[in-house]
């Protein structure tokens, strides 16, 4: 036998991490452009500094700049006009270098009008000469803060005579006595920049992604041999144990050493099938109906003892953020109601109440697989709606030939730190809830379907805030159809009336739950109970 949903949670996982790994890769890239944007300007920046200082000390005091204005040029001149261009030839990305001389009106003030005393550029033919007066500059503010600050400024992202965007770099050329006489000029085409930047964040985006693949593989791999796989063969197994007609087929699990809540779980079904068996053994022999429900009522009750968290109270007498409290009563051999609660983290408790909604033993045991199901879904992250789907459809095997084999479940995740509550209904009586200073009023988020009853269907996730004082009350269909001795129910509306009253006068959830357990059998008198019963109350104290 195989199971029909073979592969499709892997396949699932796959995807996921895929989508995960394609969104990490994008966002490490825009991470990787920005950090290399910001390092790339502040390196051009600072080496277009070191150049332009470089190149005001070789020209040395701006009284030298005045001999050759009113001279002319000299072979030291010549020698610094080599030396720029070497440099500026040495680092490509540079575009020009070169040294202005503001023309001043008669008060002294620097005019708009530059003088060019020695230029470099990236292009020799639009090299101008000695003395030339370049007019009006886009950096004359910039060149005003030099003489102003007597400091290297930078001004960028300014367009050249070339029609390129230009990082700019001015540093003084100072006279003896520190005033500024001229200023020695920087220009780095942006276009280089840009280029160097896209060639680094390329790189690291490579070498991010490498180890972004090798996790995602590494993680994936460990899905398939630590989650997947284990969960496969407990499935099989547990489907073949009541799949086939007339015969309990108990094959132990043997292939599990996962060391985990998955081991664990494959554990005691090991342990749950051989108690099983030892019953069922003796069913043969057993000649009466008394004895044979005696025995059906001995199964229930392991089975029911399984699939439920230990019944104490208070049940984590180490929390104060939060009370609860569940009681089970009444167990029958043709329907079995149960309550699990657990931690997947130190803020996220779940709580599941459900019930089987078909008959037998196959019913109990197919109780068995469902809250196996769930708790194991629960533990790999999913929500409610996610764990109802899933189990939703693991439960729809095409080894369950019982059509009416069903499940009823409240599967909620309630988040203690905030308070939030993210549940789904599928199936179950509505959640009574109660907020503080106000009586108790029936939930309307529920769902019509029941788990494992067609495969493919969706489970709307409702969620609900929960205040200081907020109550829940979670019950079986076997607390509103219990009858009393006329035949009437006790019903929802009357169930809502009863723990009004009794919170009027009771605050504890173990005597509320107690006194509403005393009210159902005085309603019920000495009628036959039909049904499971089962309640779980959870206040919140946050």
């Amino acid at each position: 036998m195989s199971i029909r949903k073979n592969g499709k949670l892997y396949f699932r996982l796959v995807i996921s991490f895929v989508i995960m790994m394609v969104v990490m890769s994008l966002v490490v890239a825009v991470t990787a452009l920005l950090t290399s944007a910001t390092r790339a300007f502040d390196t051009y920046n600072k080496l277009a500094e070191q150049y332009g200082e470089y190149v005001s000390e070789l020209v040395g005091s701006g009284d030298r700049i005045d001999e050759w204005i009113i001279e002319g040029t000299d072979d030291y001149y010549d020698a610094i006009h080599e030396e720029c261009l070497h440099t500026r030839e040495i680092f490509d990305s540079v575009e020009d270098l070169y040294v202005y001389y503001p023309t001043r009106d008669k008060n002294g003030n620097i005019l708009n009008d530059m003088t060019i005393i020695v230029d470099t550029p990236n292009e020799q033919s639009n090299e101008y000469e000695f003395g030339y007066h370049f007019g009006k500059s886009k950096a004359y503010e910039t060149i005003l803060k030099v003489f102003e600050t007597r400091e290297t400024v930078t001004h960028d992202k300014i367009e050249n005579d070339g029609g390129k965007m230009i990082l700019a770099v001015f540093s003084p050329i100072r006279y003896s006595d520190g005033r500024v006489a001229a200023v020695a000029g920087v220009e780095i085409e942006i276009a280089r920049v840009i280029e160097r930047i896209i060639m680094e964040s390329i790189y690291l985006a490579s070498i991010a992604d490498m180890g972004i693949i090798a996790f995602a593989v590494f993680l994936i791999l460990y899905l398939r041999s630590g989650v997947i796989r284990p969960l496969k063969a407990l499935s099989v197994h547990m489907n073949r144990f009541v799949s086939d007609e007339g015969v309990l087929v108990y094959e132990p699990i043997t292939e599990i050493h996962t060391n985990d809540e998955i081991e664990q779980m494959a554990d005691d079904f090991n342990a749950l099938a051989k108690r099983i068996i030892n019953y069922t053994d003796h069913l043969e022999v057993q000649t009466t109906v008394a004895e044979r429900r005696r025995v059906d009522l001995d199964v229930a009750s392991q089975i029911r003892s399984v699939v439920s968290s230990e019944i104490n109270y208070p049940a984590f007498p180490e929390r104060t953020d939060f009370d609860l409290c569940a009681s089970l009563g009444h167990t029958l051999h043709n329907r079995c109601s149960f309550c699990n609660y657990f931690f997947t983290d130190t803020n996220h408790l779940f709580v599941v109440l459900g019930e089987s909604l078909g008959e037998g033993l196959a019913a109990m045991i197919f109780t068995v697989l469902a809250i196996s199901y769930i708790k194991s879904f629960a533990k790999m992250g999913f929500g409610p709606g996610k764990i109802a789907a899933e189990t939703n459809n693991q439960l729809c095997s095409k080894e369950k030939k019982d059509k009416g084999l069903t499940i009823g479940a409240v599967i909620a995740d309630i988040d203690l730190k905030t308070g939030v509550m993210r549940y789904v209904n599928a199936g179950m009586p509505p959640i009574l809830i109660k907020k503080p200073g106000e009586d108790f009023r029936f939930d309307k988020a529920k769902l019509p379907f029941s788990l494992g009853q067609m495969r493919g269907l969706s489970f709307e996730q409702s969620t609900l805030s929960l205040y200081q004082g907020s109550t829940l009350l979670f019950t079986s269909f076997g607390i509103s159809e219990m009858c009393d001795p006329s035949g009437s129910k006790y019903t929802m509306e009357r169930l809502r009336d009863s723990v009004n009253r009794i919170s009027g006068n009771v605050y504890a959830l173990d005597e509320t739950i107690s006194e509403l357990e005393a009210d159902l059998e005085k309603f019920r008198n000495d009628t036959p109970v039909s049904m499971d019963t089962a309640v779980l109350g959870f206040r919140y104290f946050g």
